[in-house]
């Protein structure tokens, strides 16, 4: 589902306070050594487009949000013949003394357990400022996973701050 807040002076000024999907399930895989979402073109939307002349101002639409929430959301993913599902949150908010300062925290569900990254993306400088939080993490139940990754080692228990 998708959940919107806004006001009509905010709309006419082009601006959502709040986006929220609920639900979601992406699916993605890997193969021949690429990463695919389906429905997506990823080359073809990292491709730098073309040098063409740019619309008028007028036609230009843009639209700003105050944050964006994912819930309850799943990402499958294909890899090796085998099928993983991945839990996940996700809130975006912009700075608001500066629109091209992302703030985003990403929570991740693997396998009952807890990973917290929070980061900042600065759009301009094409900069991200990671965080990882993963408390008592453990990865004897990701055996399986990582027997399929060659010189992978991975055991025991780890706390990351």
């Amino acid at each position: 589902s998708v959940h919107a807040d806004y006001s009509l002076p905010g709309l006419y000024f082009g601006h959502i306070q709040k986006i929220v999907f609920n639900g979601i399930t992406l699916y993605c895989r890997i193969r021949n050594g690429k990463f695919e979402i389906r429905g997506l073109d990823l080359e073809k939307m990292l491709a730098r487009p073309p040098s063409e002349p740019h619309p008028a101002k007028e036609d230009q639409t843009s639209v700003s949000f105050g944050r964006l929430d994912i819930r309850n959301a799943v990402l499958v993913c294909e890899w090796e013949e085998m099928s993983y599902r991945l839990p996940f949150e996700l809130e975006l908010i912009p700075e608001e003394t500066d629109p091209n300062l992302l703030n985003c925290r990403l929570i991740l569900y693997p396998r009952g357990q807890k990973l917290v990254i929070s980061s900042q993306l600065n759009l301009r400088q094409k900069v991200i400022r990671l965080e990882l939080d993963a408390t008592a993490f453990q990865a004897e139940p990701f055996a399986d996973f990582t027997k399929s990754v060659p010189e992978l080692l991975v055991s025991g228990e780890a706390d990351i701050k």
